[in-house]
Order: C-alpha cells, then sequence, then structure tokens
C-alpha cells in the first residue's frame, strides 16, 4: 500500500507540477507580449518627445542665436558696419568709417551688429534678402520671437507664433531706423 501511495503521491506532485509549470508558462507569455507592446509604445513616446523637444528647440529664435546662426548671417561687413544717414529714418551702407554716421559692431554671441545709440540688433537674413532688427525695448515684450523687418507695409514684427503682424502704433518709433534695400 505504500508503494501505493507513493505512486499516488508522485502522480498528484507531477499533475500539481504540470499546472504550475502551465501557470507559469501563461504568466510568462502575458508578460513577454506586454514587454513586446508596451516598452516599444513606450519608446515611441519618448521619440516623439525628442522630436518635438529638438524641433521646438530649434525652432525657437533666441537673441543669443538667431535664425541668423542657422546660415542666413555671417559676418559680411567684418567687425563694423558703417552706415551713412540718407534721411532721419534711413541708412545706407558705406565703406568708409569716415563719413560714417553710424558705426555698428559685430557681436560674436548674438551673430548680429548692434547699434548701442538704438538699442538695436541688426543682421541680413539671405535666405528672404532683408534686413532684420531686433530694439530691445520693443522686441523683448515678444519672447524669444520679436525680430522685425520693414517694407511696405511698414514695421512688421514676429509673434510667439511665428507670424508678422503690424508693429503695434503704442511704440515709440523715434529712434528706429532701417539699412535702405535688400541688399547686402
Amino acid at each position: 500500500m505504500s508503494r501505493k501511495n507513493n505512486n499516488h503521491r508522485l502522480k498528484h506532485e507531477q499533475e500539481e507540477d504540470k499546472g504550475l509549470r502551465a501557470v507559469l508558462r501563461k504568466i510568462l507569455i502575458g508578460i513577454c507580449i506586454s514587454l513586446l507592446t508596451v516598452v516599444p509604445f513606450i519608446l515611441i513616446i519618448i521619440c516623439f518627445s525628442v522630436a518635438i523637444i529638438d524641433t521646438v528647440s530649434e525652432k525657437t529664435v533666441r537673441l543669443d542665436k538667431p535664425e541668423t546662426a542657422y546660415g542666413s548671417n555671417d559676418k559680411p561687413y567684418g567687425s563694423y558696419l558703417y552706415l551713412q544717414k540718407v534721411n532721419d529714418f534711413t541708412y545706407k551702407i558705406i565703406s568708409e568709417e569716415k563719413t560714417a554716421d553710424k558705426r555698428l559692431e559685430w557681436d560674436e554671441g548674438t551673430y548680429c551688429y548692434y547699434d548701442d545709440g538704438s538699442n538695436c540688433y541688426v543682421y541680413y537674413n539671405s535666405y528672404r534678402q532683408e534686413w532684420r532688427y531686433w530694439y530691445k525695448n520693443i522686441s523683448s515684450d515678444y519672447g524669444f520671437n520679436g525680430w522685425m523687418k520693414y517694407g511696405e507695409e511698414g514695421w512688421r514684427i514676429e509673434n510667439k507664433k511665428g507670424e508678422w503682424i503690424p508693429l503695434s502704433e503704442d511704440y515709440d518709433r523715434r529712434n528706429m531706423w532701417i539699412i535702405d534695400g535688400n541688399e547686402k
């Protein structure tokens, strides 16, 4: 009888082992399926997040790295840009310092020329073939955007959405000026 009991107990343990193995197998399959579906989903979310952050940081125009830093500006006139007054509002580029009414110094940190008198950064956007201006007392109201340009429609400023909107008449324009023409 003892042999019969041992056989019965052995058979019972083998059945329990098979049941335990079946449960463990199901748990392992569930973990594998979860990993195969959840991990790629998490990786996709991480990749999209990195891409969005990279795009936003690239699109964001900062004074220390304006869009000029992406190839539309260089140091086209050397360390200084010399300007001669055409009228109260307009200057033209000249090559000699002797007759210059304005001398703008190249600022390596901003990739722009700077005019201390009007507190203005200037660069030439070769993609759009136009001069862009950053007047500290106006442009800084628009955060990292705020670059301005002047054309047939008057002064336009870039808002936070990247749209060019008319500059509000509320701003004092007495110290504002432009560089004549779209020539570099």
